[in-house]
Formats: structure tokens, C-alpha cells, sequence
């Protein structure tokens, strides 16, 4: 359960999922402030924290004019500007055209919409509810290979997207992703396009069974969860990234369920694909059991 409600009356933006609940505030002189977050509150509106009294020496709103009970600086602001009287540390800094740095954040109006918001032309990622947005994103997405000294580069839309490809987080959400229709048929045209253009090894979860079902061999290498974990694992220890095995092992189930289990192009093994399971294999014995299979193939 997750949804964003605006309480016209108190002026409450009430954001709840089902482990917590989010409310800010909009106060006098359209100043937005934090008032709660933390375990979920039901119903309830945490309006009665924030006390206004006379401070004394405090920044007020030039609106304020003489009232001195509404002191910026002793306010939970959800967001704190530069050069209006408030005098902490701020979280903004702006310099206009003509030298000042000034910024006085008010609140103007809201939008609710449906899912996640995205800015046009900037790359994202979604949950499951903006399956549009994702499929959308799709239509200017373009995949080419590049070889720089030797070592295969992946391009997306022009930028080398080769390192990043590899990174967890990625992982993650290329599974949860490719469930979609057009997510899927997308990924296989611009496979299809690499593989007609260039000789490519690729490999892929439904590449032997829905990309390329006519490849002159197909090999489903594969290995166990916890040999794989621990590859990974060490990869990550190598460069220097922070991992825990128990939790790059969870990841690695799930994905596998997950992708055995999507309604479209699941991952299985081909009818006509080799098996070879690395599982107490080394990279030099994978890769000779690989040459061997093509040789007798081809």
C-alpha cells in the first residue's frame, strides 16, 4: 500500500507506505515544513509539534512584517535557501545573473500523478506501476558496439555505458524491467540488429530460445547460486566495493525465479542448446569445454 493524499483544510501532504508514514506542511507565508516521518501514524496529522513564539533575535519573513513568532531558522523546513533569514547551514546555494546569492523557496502549487516522475531526455528507471513511462523510454533508445583497444564497448545512445552495464543495481533492475512486452521486444530488435551487423558471441537469458533461435551454436552455460555468489563476490572485493555474499547470494536466487517465471521470453534452455555447468570449473576449463563444442559444431 503506497499513496500521496493533500489535506486541503490543514494543508498536509500525507505520504504513506505500508512500513511508514511522510508529512510536511504548508505554513504561513507559503513556507512548506517537515513534520513527521517515522512508523506508520494511521489517520493522524502531526500538526501540533511545531510551537510559534517570540524568539527574539530570529530571522522572520519579510512578510512577517511586525509578527515575530515565525522564526525560519528555528523551523523544520523541508528545505532551507540562503539569504532569507535563516541562518543555519543551508541546504541551497544560488548565485542569480547579478551577483546575489539569495533564495527564498515558497511553496506555489502541487501535482499528483500516477507513478514516479521523469524528465524528458534523462535516462530512469521505474517501478512496476509505470510500466508506460518505461515502455515509452524504450522508442529512443539506440545499442551499439565499439571496440576500443582491443575490448568490446557497449554504446547507449552514443555513450559507453560498459562499466555501468555491470554494476549491481543494473542487474537488478534489468530483471524487474524486462517483464514488459515492449521492454522485451525492444531488447530483441537491438540484438538482432548487433547480431546481423557484426559476428558476436552474446550471451543472455533468452537468447538461444527468442533472440537468436537460428545461432550456429548455442550453449547454456550456467553454474550454481553459491558458486556464482562467490565469483561475484570476489569480483566486487577486487575492486574495492563494499558486498556482503549472503545478500549478492539472495539477489541472485531471486533474479533467477524471476526470470524463470516471466510471462514473456523466460529464461530456459533451448531444445538444441549444450549444457555446461561451470560450477567446479575454472575460467580457462570453461572456456576450452566452449572452444571444443564450437569446433565440433562448426
Amino acid at each position: 500500500m503506497e499513496w500521496i493524499k493533500y489535506h486541503e483544510a490543514e494543508k498536509v501532504f500525507d505520504l504513506r507506505t505500508e512500513n511508514s508514514t511522510y508529512q510536511m506542511q504548508v505554513r504561513e507565508y507559503d513556507t512548506l515544513v517537515h513534520l513527521y516521518y517515522g512508523s506508520p501514524v494511521g489517520d493522524a496529522l502531526i500538526t501540533d509539534r511545531i510551537v510559534c513564539v517570540d524568539r527574539g533575535f530570529s530571522g522572520n519573513p519579510y512578510e512577517a512584517e511586525k509578527d515575530r513568532t515565525f522564526s525560519l531558522d528555528k523551523l523544520p523546513q523541508e528545505y532551507t535557501a540562503y539569504g532569507n533569514g535563516d541562518y543555519r547551514i543551508n541546504g541551497l546555494e544560488t548565485e542569480q545573473a547579478d551577483g546575489s546569492d539569495t533564495a527564498n523557496l515558497k511553496f506555489e502549487s502541487y501535482e499528483i500523478t500516477k507513478g514516479k516522475y521523469s524528465l524528458k531526455g534523462l535516462p530512469a528507471m521505474f517501478a512496476k506501476e509505470d510500466e508506460a513511462a518505461i515502455s515509452d523510454a524504450c522508442k529512443t533508445v539506440e545499442v551499439s558496439i565499439a571496440y576500443e583497444n582491443g575490448e568490446q564497448q557497449v554504446l547507449l545512445n552514443g555513450e559507453n555505458v560498459s562499466k555501468e552495464i555491470r554494476k549491481e543495481e543494473v542487474g537488478k533492475m534489468a530483471s524487474a524491467t524486462s517483464v514488459y512486452k515492449e521492454v522485451r521486444t525492444k531488447l530483441v530488435e537491438l540484438q538482432q540488429k548487433l547480431a546481423a551487423d557484426k559476428d558476436v558471441i552474446m550471451d543472455g537469458r533468452d537468447i538461444g530460445t527468442c533472440v537468436l533461435p537460428n545461432a550456429q551454436v548455442k550453449i547454456y552455460l550456467t553454474a550454481s547460486v553459491e558458486t556464482r555468489a562467490e565469483r561475484r563476490y570476489q569480483e566486487l572485493q577486487e575492486k574495492g566495493a563494499a558486498c556482503d555474499l549472503e545478500v549478492i547470494k539472495k539477489d541472485i536466487a531471486d533474479r533467477d525465479y524471476q526470470d524463470m517465471h516471466r510471462e514473456i521470453s523466460p529464461l530456459k534452455q533451448a531444445e538444441d542448446a549444450i549444457l555446461v555447468d561451470s560450477s567446479d570449473m575454472g575460467i580457462e576449463e570453461v572456456v576450452e569445454t566452449i572452444k571444443n563444442i564450437y569446433r565440433e559444431k562448426c
